[in-house]
């Protein structure tokens, strides 16, 4: 005779992911699912393994959610954690998972920033050359002056430099210009 064995359950594999920069209890993927040979309830965990305190998993439906908001594909582009099914009988099978973290395009950013310009410079002189970032290192930034320069008394390049473009700027006639400046990447985000 052939005796049965109550046997874990065995976990099915699965291809997981997550948008970066996604809240905490977004769904990652479909929920997860196993066989188990003598049909018990299986009750879902995350080992405290690697990567685990990033997620959660429901207990009865397998279904892993974000528990951090901080995923990142530039600083981080993949977690690992290990899953676990316990049956009735207290049997429980592991599966390790990995989870890619999805490369989403983000905002680059200009920093605020004050300069003094003397009047009376010349014709394309260097006033300020702005600080930016951008998140995803894209190449192709484009810059413009989108507000404050209603004179047209400055220019900006790709290289995101303030030039004087109309001379002679005069104190006594303007002591003071406000400008906005837009970052745009190859991907068309802007600041």
């Amino acid at each position: 005779t052939v005796t049965n064995v109550d046997e874990p359950p065995l976990i099915n594999a699965a291809t997981l992911s997550v948008n970066e920069n996604v809240g905490t209890g977004v769904n990652v993927g479909s929920a997860i699912t196993a066989s188990e040979p003598e049909s018990q309830t299986i009750t879902w965990s995350i080992d405290a393994f690697s990567d685990g305190a990033a997620f959660a998993i429901h207990s009865s439906t397998g279904q892993i959610t974000t528990a951090v908001s901080t995923f990142d594909h530039e600083t981080k582009a993949t977690y690992t954690i290990r899953v676990r099914a316990t049956d009735t009988s207290a049997n429980a099978g592991t599966r390790v998972f990995n989870i890619a973290v999805n490369d989403m395009p983000e905002d680059p950013t200009v920093d605020d920033a004050t300069t003094d310009v003397d009047e009376n410079e010349a014709l394309n002189h260097l006033v300020f050359t702005c600080s930016f970032s951008d998140p995803d290192s894209v190449a192709g930034m484009a810059f413009a002056i989108t507000a404050g320069n209603d004179e047209g008394y400055f220019s900006i390049n790709s290289a995101a430099e303030i030039r004087m473009a109309r001379v002679p700027l005069n104190y006594e006639e303007f002591t003071q210009f406000v400008l906005t400046v837009q970052a745009t990447d190859n991907t068309a985000r802007t600041d």
